[in-house]
């Protein structure tokens, strides 16, 4: 879990530093305040969904049935044993670090929470009036005049009558009118929770400039641009509520007069807005496509087969160093059988799905109800004692499983296909459970050991446990192929 988060905010980031990229170098003080919105808006957006999308391009394959060799079988010694009791909860180490992020983002977002609940208590210690399509709250809030939502907090020492009072009048209706504070509100949510990105602390920055920007054009009267200009250079800074609010004297003023005297057409501009096509597209190549070359050897006839992930609940399994447990493992690579399965016409049927213990004889009448074809169950070996070879995986089988010979010619194509990603296997004769109790062809699959550091690095790594399970589900295309 902690991996595939990782793995989302770098790709995040990454996008993020590429749409800001190109708005800094192409688009930063430009006359395009509206299209500038939208586009920050949008690659705030877009830097969070482009890393969830996956697109996949993979090599497709009709190899000629391969010849299955029979491997060796070793007796085993372990017997499979039903959990009935519970144990300490603990906590690991990706816990803790997942849990201090979160504490974080609480705290970001408890502070905006704060600041817009003191807003609406500083509503109702004044006088509030309706207007056209805004509440006027008259105050003597030295930060003020700003806007939040619909209201307008006016300072009463200013007159609203004047030149001046006019200009911040129509200042401050742009902010409420056009919106501007769902976007401060929008990107605040985005950095509490992404608070690690720091592009997105530079894009809510630009953001808020960018709005000021907007409410400048709309206060200038009849193209008056030095009188706004003057007005602006006499007005005082001011505390003033950064997060949420548009206040009037918001610095800094520089950029302001700058855009404020800035010609308002470009005949580049046309082609700076376009830049922004291969932008989208390079993004969506570098951060969402991918091209596998597994190729795929589909079932000439769907086929069901039934995916345990072992342990589960209190049940923990092996442990690894820094709190790694077999339950998690399994099922993250149950999981990824289950998501691609389909690419090879097979419909897998998930028999633990969650963090939560099935007891072993249901789990059999599970895929016995299911009239599944075949039986895996996926395990994480661990090392028994010093100097023990834990270099190989293991396909394990049970004699008294109805279908024994069957068992055996699947898990010997399952092992031809691993071989072509370098890994070794050996086959081992035990009693499981859940092989007993299964009518079809049944095995399991020990997925490496948990302290080796390689067969580690596959199972947690996305590429290679991709890889891995094409690799099981091409096997189990071979054997059915082979049949018919």
């Amino acid at each position: 879990m902690l991996s595939a988060a990782i793995t989302f905010l770098l790709k995040s980031a990454l996008c993020s530093a590429l749409f800001l990229g190109y708005y800094w170098f192409f688009l930063r003080n430009r006359k395009l305040n509206q299209y500038n919105r939208i586009f920050l808006l949008s690659a705030t957006a877009f830097s969070l969904v482009i890393p969830l999308l996956h697109f996949e391009f993979h090599t497709v394959a009709n190899p000629l049935q391969p010849a299955l060799k029979l491997m060796e079988v070793t007796a085993g010694k372990f017997n499979e044993q039903e959990v009935t009791g519970g144990s300490a909860a603990t906590f690991s180490k990706d816990q803790w670090i997942i849990g201090l992020y979160l504490v974080v983002s609480m705290v970001l977002l408890a502070i905006m929470l704060v600041h817009i609940t003191r807003l609406y208590k500083a509503k109702l210690r004044y006088k509030t009036s309706r207007m056209d399509g805004f509440n006027l709250v008259s105050t003597d809030l030295s930060n003020a005049p700003f806007s939040f939502m619909r209201d307008l907090f006016w300072r009463n020492d200013i007159a609203m009558e004047s030149k001046e009072g006019q200009q911040i009048l129509k200042h401050e209706l742009a902010h409420i009118r056009q919106m501007h504070s769902l976007d401060k509100i929008g990107m605040q949510l985005v950095t509490s929770i992404f608070w690690l990105n720091p592009c997105f602390w530079l894009i809510q920055k630009e953001l808020s400039q960018i709005h000021e920007f907007i409410a400048d054009e709309a206060a200038i009267n009849d193209n008056d641009t030095e009188a706004f200009a003057l007005m602006l250079l006499q007005t005082h800074y001011g505390n003033t509520f950064r997060d949420v609010t548009h206040p009037f004297f918001y610095s800094p003023i520089k950029r302001r007069l700058l855009m404020l005297h800035q010609k308002k057409k470009s005949k580049y501009n046309n082609l700076r807005k376009l830049l922004v096509v291969p932008v989208l597209v390079g993004s969506i190549i570098l951060f969402s496509f991918k091209v596998s070359n597994t190729a795929i050897n589909r079932c000439h006839s769907k086929v069901i087969v039934a995916v345990d992930a072992a342990h589960g609940g209190q049940d923990k399994g092996a442990l690894g160093a820094g709190g790694i447990m077999e339950k998690d493992l399994s099922l993250r690579i149950a999981n990824r059988l289950t998501e691609i399965a389909g690419e090879y016409n097979i419909q897998v049927v998930p028999i633990r799905m969650s963090d939560a213990y099935i007891p072993l004889p249901e789990r059999a009448e599970m895929a016995n109800e299911a009239a599944a074809n075949y039986f895996v169950s996926i395990h994480v070996n661990k090392t028994a004692e010093p100097g023990q070879d834990n270099s190989q995986y293991e396909m394990v089988l049970d004699e008294r499983n109805p279908k024994y010979d069957e068992s055996r010619v699947l898990a010997a194509a399952i092992s031809a296909r691993l071989s072509r990603q370098h890994i070794s296997t050996q086959l081992r004769q035990t009693h499981l459970a859940v092989l007993k109790g299964t009518t079809m062809p049944a095995m399991a699959i020990e997925c490496g050991y948990i302290d080796n550091n390689k067969h580690l690095e596959i199972i947690q790594n996305d590429e290679e446990l991709d890889i891995l399970c094409r690799n099981i589900l091409n096997g189990i295309a071979d054997y059915q192929n082979s049949r018919y």
